[in-house]
């Protein structure tokens, strides 16, 4: 009995009541979106009336917010500062918590968390983090997701130098001598695997210890290629992290 028109209608209300930004509307018409096409193909309903939906005008309604400045989207020295310190902390309170190690090694590497998650012992060599595996995820109607592990972002494999300190990253997680049958660094005591939402929320909290702003892995990111971008060419940077040059210099190349 739901109409076009009446759909339309409910998600202005609900954009305009509830003062929507553009990728929170998004998300709202993205779900609903999704929801009418399962109906339709599972025949639950004959036609799948978001189809029709004007989702520019929906847009419209929304509030305006300014993108972020570029001291908002990446960490300063000192709270990038604060935040090594916590994750040393609770490192030191839970030595085999792994996701804090995950952590220490995003501040290093600019890897992306799905990277982290599935980094395999077996990639560390010739003085090179082999990034060939990333952790992915399916989403299903009626279950839970699945993950699993599998090509890199975009299918680009891509290799990151060794320093010291990431080797003696690489040391400290030795010594806690975790084992995984499918050779994972990030592990738990029985052996399986950290995934990208555990290490998600690990940085969350140690964010929120460290006394700084919700921060993220993606953050990290940014953070090192705005670091890298100031001591190497740019395609140089683009290469080490696994973008192009123009994502590089749009998304990942901000002043600190």
């Amino acid at each position: 009995k739901i109409t076009a028109p009446t759909l339309q209608s409910s998600l202005r209300d609900i954009i305009v009541d509830n003062k929507m930004n553009e990728k929170c509307a998004g998300n709202i018409i993205g779900y609903i979106s999704q929801m009418f096409q399962y109906a339709y193909q599972n025949e639950y309903v004959d036609q799948d009336i978001s189809a029709k939906i004007d989702k520019r005008l929906l847009l419209a309604m929304c509030i305006y917010v300014p993108p972020k400045s570029d001291t908002e989207r990446i960490l300063s020295n000192t709270e990038m500062t604060l935040l090594h310190k916590a994750t040393l902390k609770h490192e030191q309170a839970y030595p085999f918590y792994m996701p804090d190690y995950a952590i220490e090694l995003a501040e290093l590497t600019g890897m992306r968390v799905g990277e982290l998650s599935a980094l395999h012992w077996s990639d560390i060599y010739d003085g090179d983090i082999h990034i060939d595996f990333s952790e992915h995820r399916i989403d299903y109607a009626d279950k839970k997701a699945d993950y699993f592990v599998g090509e890199p972002k975009n299918g680009k494999h891509r290799v990151f130098p060794i320093s010291n300190e990431i080797a003696e990253l690489f040391d400290k997680i030795r010594q806690l001598n975790l084992s995984s049958n499918e050779d994972f660094i990030f592990v738990k005591k029985d052996g399986t695997r950290y995934t990208a939402h555990d290490i998600s929320c690990a940085i969350v909290r140690r964010s929120s210890e460290a006394g700084i702003k919700k921060t993220s892995i993606h953050c990290l990111r940014r953070t090192v290629s705005s670091s890298l971008n100031t001591l190497l060419p740019q395609k140089e940077v683009a290469s080490l992290l696994g973008h192009s040059e123009r994502v590089n210099e749009q998304h990942y190349n901000f002043s600190r």
